[in-house]
């Protein structure tokens, strides 16, 4: 396991951008959950194909208003491939939490590579005030959004800017799988922060963790800046 972390803002936005050009490929269905604890839950589909996103503007989920933009590849080598951003997260203050899930189903790996490398970039950016988030990837994601298990690829909680990286590799299962991005955001006074997620895979003939982190970080963060501005 491969660990990166730095606080280049130009950095972490070129592993967004660089997943979502690679996204723009193929189909793939993607799901987007909203819950803030046992609240009921909002969800928006892709429908299949394309980029998956809440309204324009975000959409209200109790103490919180966020938006969701999300996209992927679920075929050839780079299966399980899934960016996503979640932007103005703002709140006036919450006592629970924010959960965010965006998972891509039906994700197939050829079968003539034996494992699977996924590599992690995890971007804090707040605003205002302070939230303290859990970012997390996973690799076959089951049971409810504010329990979801699998196995994790990466995890990390801050509160403050930054960006963490991590390379993992996994055994191809041989049939459709899920990946998944979870944010955990608690932010008990009035704040706005946003987060980024990007998980890159790559059908590899064995284990040669750290050899997708320089693609994955050398292409340009044009699509995250340029949410940003419309934002």
């Amino acid at each position: 396991m491969t660990k990166i972390r730095s606080f280049s803002g130009a950095l972490a936005a070129g592993v967004l951008g660089s997943l979502l050009w690679v996204g723009s490929a193929a189909a793939q269905l993607i799901t987007i959950e909203l819950q803030q604890n046992g609240g009921p839950i909002q969800t928006f589909t892709n429908g299949g194909a394309g980029e998956a996103s809440t309204p324009q503007g975000g959409t209200t989920v109790g103490n919180f208003r966020v938006g969701v933009s999300a996209a992927g590849q679920n075929t050839g080598p780079n299966a399980g491939t899934l960016g996503s951003t979640v932007l103005d997260v703002t709140t006036t203050g919450a006592a629970t939490p924010l959960f965010v899930r965006v998972t891509q189903q039906g994700n197939i790996t050829p079968g003539a590579f034996p494992a699977i490398q996924f590599t992690s970039g995890l971007t804090f950016n707040p605003l205002v005030g302070t939230q303290t988030t859990t970012l997390s990837t996973l690799y076959d994601t089951t049971n409810a959004l504010c329990c979801a298990t699998g196995t994790t690829l990466f995890s990390m909680t801050s509160s403050v800017g930054g960006f963490f990286s991590d390379v993992d590799v996994v055994g191809n299962p041989g049939g459709a799988y899920s990946v998944s991005n979870l944010y955990v955001i608690n932010a008990p006074a009035a704040s706005s922060a946003q987060y980024t997620i990007g998980l890159t895979a790559v059908a590899v003939p064995g284990p040669v963790a750290g050899a997708a982190l320089p693609a994955l970080l050398g292409m340009a963060g044009f699509w995250f800046f340029r949410r940003r501005r419309s934002a």
